[in-house]
């Protein structure tokens, strides 16, 4: 695991609501992809008692886990140690003090079936790879994130499809 070009690790926290699902597979995959230029860790809004079963389930199909712990509240992290919160739950987040938000209205694929599931984790997934080369073309540019965030806002601008 290295550093960024610039010597920089973004620090990522992806929300949703119960953080059992999207959060939790933003998070693996963002770490998988950028460890290099991100350090990404998840919460939820709402967080429920176990991580879910299907998710887990539908990540081992891309060779990857999710971490057997439990999910975890928005109000545990402290956001002023964060560089970028992303939003993935479609809702307004209590309020996350210096971080920008990105908002990124993803489906809760929680009651769905597992191909309904599937799109959602395939969706992520090239969110997350969206994310991590756009930090990685940023943090070419700079020393250290706050700089990048306050005055280019590339993360601000783009877009997730």
């Amino acid at each position: 695991m290295g550093d960024g070009a610039a010597g920089v690790r973004v620090r990522v926290l992806f929300v949703c609501l119960d953080n059992s699902c999207r959060s939790r597979m933003a998070e693996v995959f963002a770490n998988y992809y950028g460890s290099d230029v991100l350090r990404a860790d998840s919460a939820g809004t709402r967080p429920i008692p176990q991580v879910s079963a299907t998710a887990r389930q539908l990540m081992r199909e891309k060779g990857l886990e999710i971490a057997d712990q439990a999910p975890k509240g928005f109000d545990r992290f402290r956001l002023e140690h964060f560089d970028l919160i992303v939003n993935l739950s479609g809702h307004a987040l209590p309020p996350s003090g210096p971080a920008p938000v990105l908002p990124l209205s993803v489906p809760d694929p929680i009651g769905r079936d597992q191909e309904f599931f599937r799109q959602v984790r395939d969706r992520i997934d090239d969110q997350a790879m969206h994310l991590v080369r756009g930090l990685r073309s940023a943090c070419v540019r700079c020393t250290r994130p706050a700089p990048v965030w306050q005055t280019t806002s590339p993360l601000r601008a783009m877009a997730f499809g």
